[in-house]
Order: C-alpha cells, then sequence, then structure tokens
C-alpha cells in the first residue's frame, strides 16, 4: 500500500510540475501565424531574394577590398592603376548602355494581327505600350543582358508609349513589325519567354504574330538619347 501510495504521489507531482513549466514556455514568437501555400511560396522566394542580394553584396565587397589593398599597395604603379580605372568605367559603359555589344542571344519579331486596325477597330488585335512593356520586362526577367528594339537600345530610363498607329520609344516613333534582339543565354531565354505564364502566350490568344529566333552574332547599338541628370548629386563628394 504504502508502495502504491509513493506512486501516486510522484504522478501528482509531475503533474503538477509539467503543468507549471508548460505554463511559463516562452516560445519567443507570440506573433506566430499560420502561412496559406500562397504566402509560404512568397516567404520561400523573399527569403530566396535576400539571401541572394547578400551573396552579391558579400561580393561586391570583397571585390572592393581586393582592389584597395592592390591600390594601396606601394608595389602597383600608376599605370597600372590607371589602366584598372579605364577597365572599369568601360565596362560600366557597357552596363549603362552607353556603348555598342555584340553576342549569342535571341530576336523576337511581333506583329499586329491585322493590317488596318482603322477599318475593324479592334483594340485587341495591335500591339500596344502597355504589351511592348510587358514584354521587354519578360526579357529582362530571362536574363536578357542587353535589349533593343528596332535598332533602339533599352536601358533603365527608356521610355514606350503608343503615338497613334505607332510606340515611341526614347522619343522615336516606330512601327510594327517591331523586331527586338536581346543578347544573353539563348537557350533560357527562349524558354523562359515561350512559357505559357508569360506575356507572349497571352499575345498569341489575340491573334499577335510572335516569333523566336537564335542569333549567335547579335549586335546592339548605343543608347543614342540623353541621360538627364539634374537633380541626381553624389553624397560622398559633399564629405
Amino acid at each position: 500500500m504504502a508502495r502504491n501510495d509513493a506512486k501516486y504521489f510522484i504522478l501528482i507531482g509531475s503533474i503538477v510540475i509539467g503543468t507549471l513549466v508548460s505554463s511559463n514556455i516562452d516560445t519567443g514568437n507570440r506573433s506566430f501565424k499560420i502561412l496559406n501555400a500562397a504566402q509560404y511560396k512568397e516567404a520561400i522566394d523573399e527569403r530566396y531574394s535576400l539571401k541572394n542580394d547578400i551573396e552579391g553584396l558579400s561580393d561586391k565587397y570583397s571585390k572592393a577590398k581586393l582592389k584597395l589593398e592592390k591600390y594601396n599597395d606601394e608595389d602597383t604603379s600608376k599605370s597600372e592603376i590607371l589602366k584598372d580605372i579605364q577597365k572599369e568605367l568601360n565596362f560600366n559603359n557597357v552596363i549603362a548602355g552607353t556603348t555598342e555589344v555584340s553576342g549569342p542571344g535571341i530576336e523576337i519579331t511581333l506583329k499586329d494581327s491585322i493590317e488596318d486596325y482603322y477599318q475593324t477597330n479592334d483594340i485587341y488585335s495591335i500591339i500596344h505600350d502597355q504589351d511592348m512593356i510587358q514584354v521587354i520586362n519578360d526579357v529582362k526577367n530571362s536574363g536578357a543582358e542587353a535589349i533593343e528594339i528596332n535598332g533602339i537600345r533599352i536601358i533603365d530610363r527608356t521610355k514606350i508609349y503608343c503615338n497613334g498607329y505607332f510606340l515611341r520609344i526614347n522619343g522615336v516613333l516606330i512601327a510594327a513589325p517591331f523586331n527586338i534582339s536581346a543578347i544573353g543565354n539563348k537557350d533560357s531565354m527562349r524558354k523562359y519567354l515561350l512559357s505559357p505564364d508569360n506575356y507572349l502566350a497571352y499575345l498569341q490568344v489575340r491573334g499577335i504574330y510572335v516569333s523566336i529566333d537564335d542569333n549567335d552574332n547579335i549586335k546592339i547599338p548605343p543608347y543614342q538619347g540623353s541621360i538627364d541628370s539634374s537633380y541626381l548629386s553624389d553624397p560622398s563628394a559633399k564629405k
């Protein structure tokens, strides 16, 4: 009997202690929220994007640190430093779009589904500025490193809008057919752009003519317009 009483008291004590411990546990996440499938995917995508940003910044930091160490090295001559600076300047001009570039890539042709819009007044049968903007966004997302439309270089400040039967791009009027050239990985760009989730598929549903061809030697001209920087300033120059 005494042995059973001991077991009984041990059981009661264990329950009491367990209750006290559980009531004082702090999970550290008082705003815990259960995510649905879409929210979970969005969170994963954001985490992946932030991870890539961190890795990119870390790589830039390492390169900048090595460059600074090289410039501070007494054995480094002025001619070497000037050569490095010129090389970096040329690279920045390529990225900014102010110099001609060449390389492998793809060529996209877009044509209105009818020749005379004014006879049918079917707004979905012709290519509008919003259509071109969506296509160019997809081309950028596919990994394109340089883009041009009908010989006009596309940069981050490019403006595209309708002007009657034409599109005005960087201030220049152009008419269909629209020929888009993009330098980059041909296979990955084509695969991305032909995905049923991207905008070219929607244009085809509307009857817009769409074709994509490979080209191993695309030449893209430099940006010809002016880049306004009236309000930009270099914070480091004020120090």
